[in-house]
């Protein structure tokens, strides 16, 4: 799935565009999956246009649920969570800590978030690893 990234929408709202150009930007503006805007009369002809978008920044995969799990991790933080709490593990496990900490650094990656973020996912991240390092 593809949606228009804050680029794409800068750069194809309101422009004048092709027949295939405009129903594709239309169909994502609308928040239509992506293969479901293909199915809408786009086809195989709006593929490449796609993928051409993609190229350049115009679309990307949605970063759905990021803003809440990092919103989450972060009131953990605060209220002073265990550390299997904030890595979300069961009590007492302190096997799976690892891969825990892998999976959510990929989710809460400062890179992933926009600069007004970043600082509190760095914060999150640095407070993982320390809870990961405590289970060791």
């Amino acid at each position: 799935a593809l949606a228009l990234t804050r680029l794409g929408r800068a750069t194809l709202e309101g422009r004048p565009l092709d027949a295939l150009g405009t129903a594709l930007r239309d169909a994502l503006l609308g928040g239509e999956p992506t293969p479901r805007a293909l199915e809408r009369g786009l086809g195989p002809a709006g593929m490449p246009r796609l993928a051409a978008w993609r190229d350049l920044g115009l679309v990307a995969p949605p970063r759905r649920g990021s803003n809440a799990l990092l919103l989450q991790k972060r009131r953990a933080l605060a209220r002073r969570a265990a550390p299997q709490e904030l890595l979300g593990l069961p009590a007492g496990d302190r096997t799976n800590a690892r891969s825990a900490l892998r999976q959510l650094a990929r989710e809460l990656h400062p890179d992933r978030f926009d600069p007004a973020l970043a600082a509190t996912s760095g914060e999150v991240l640095r407070a993982l690893l320390d809870a990961e390092a405590s289970l060791r």
